[in-house]
């Protein structure tokens, strides 16, 4: 199912930087935020937004075609969000909804009020999202994400001893493969299960043992793999 039109419901960190990565990407994405500081932030960056408040009869979206409508539950406030999520299945119940979590509990009752997909707002995984966010393949990343057409893939790659990786820099790494992949992380071999992420500048030296926790499509992946080793 293809995406056209994305409205993105409040413009807090998580919203703000969808809304920057996919603004060029889909026909149209409309901001929705509650009130009027918001919404100027929005007009200062140049993107469409409404004031629109969690009464909201819901008018003016009974003329959307919801097969190409996404609709991003992105506000602040967990229990509103949950409220908004419900209030938007109940009046379109074949509409597409994404919903932004802070804690397992919301993430569950956002499933429950009929969200499709749930993006969990915990510090890893914000840790992850800046750093995607950094990439010039993101555009195409976040796009497939929320059309949940995806064909990408995670993967944790250990560095061999006959690796070409050995002794260079992470942030060397991530710069020299960003045009096919994202090195998201490394897990340093001295330090059992710690993550360094590539977005915080680390200078770590790659050793054996490391591992590379990299994403990209499944042939971009091999072939990464393959020149490395």
């Amino acid at each position: 199912m293809k995406t056209h039109d994305v409205k993105v419901f409040g413009y807090g960190e998580f919203a703000r930087e969808i809304v920057q990565q996919v603004n060029e990407a889909y026909r149209s994405v409309s901001v929705y935020t509650l009130d009027e500081v918001s919404a100027e932030e929005v007009r200062k960056v140049g993107s469409e937004v409404h004031l629109f408040d969690l009464g909201d009869n819901w008018d003016e979206f009974k003329e959307i075609c919801m097969e190409e409508t996404l609709f991003i539950c992105a506000l602040d406030d967990d229990a509103s969000n949950v409220f908004l999520a419900i209030s938007l299945r109940d009046q379109f119940p074949d509409s597409r909804i994404i919903g932004i979590a802070s804690t397992h509990e919301h993430a569950s009752k956002l499933r429950l009020a009929g969200v499709h997909k749930v993006i969990s707002k915990l510090q890893a995984t914000a840790d992850i999202l800046i750093e995607v966010l950094e990439k010039p393949v993101v555009t195409h990343v976040v796009q497939d994400i929320l059309d949940e057409e995806t064909s990408l893939k995670t993967m944790q790659m250990v560095i061999e001893k006959e690796s070409t990786l050995i002794g260079q820099k992470l942030d060397t790494v991530a710069h020299d493969a960003q045009e096919s992949i994202i090195v998201l992380a490394v897990v340093d071999s001295k330090m059992d299960t710690h993550f360094v992420f590539t977005a915080r500048g680390y200078r770590h030296q790659l050793e054996e043992g490391d591992i590379l926790v990299i994403i990209g499509y499944d042939e971009e992946l091999e072939r990464f793999k393959r020149s490395v080793t």
